[in-house]
């Protein structure tokens, strides 16, 4: 119960009964990318490999969390993967595929957003902490 209310809080709330899991807020740079989130908050289930993200354009296009997919990529670090669509230009979207590699042994993380129509990725590499 006490896991369902700071999801809750953190606007992670599930519709299912809560499960147990590591909750992660990762902080990148702001910079004259506009397709990079400067704040991402990301909750797995290790034994399961069920994850949610929610980040400003998952919030501004499904009023919150989305789930993602998410998988170990060796015994320091874990990649998750979600699409969303995104304001491409003024009155046009485009459906963005991102990733983040999160090491949760030195708590560092690597965003990648691929937006079609961009001729380059968005990426940038920020820190991570566990969410009280």
């Amino acid at each position: 119960m006490k896991t369902a209310i700071i999801l809750s809080i953190l606007g992670l709330g599930l519709a299912q009964a809560a499960f147990a899991e590591t909750r992660y807020v990762c902080s990148f740079p702001a910079g004259r990318d506009d397709f990079i989130p400067e704040t991402v908050q990301l909750a797995v289930d290790t034994s399961t490999w069920r994850a949610q993200v929610l980040e400003k354009f998952t919030k501004a296009k499904h009023g919150g969390a989305i789930a993602a997919k998410a998988k170990r990529r060796d015994g320091k670090s874990i990649q998750f993967n979600w699409e969303v669509e995104v304001p491409y230009t003024r009155n046009r979207t485009s459906q963005a595929d991102y990733r983040i590699i999160l090491n949760h042994t030195n708590m560092t993380a690597s965003l990648r957003g691929d937006i079609p129509g961009n001729i380059d990725p968005s990426i940038a590499r920020g820190r991570c902490r566990v969410a009280n």
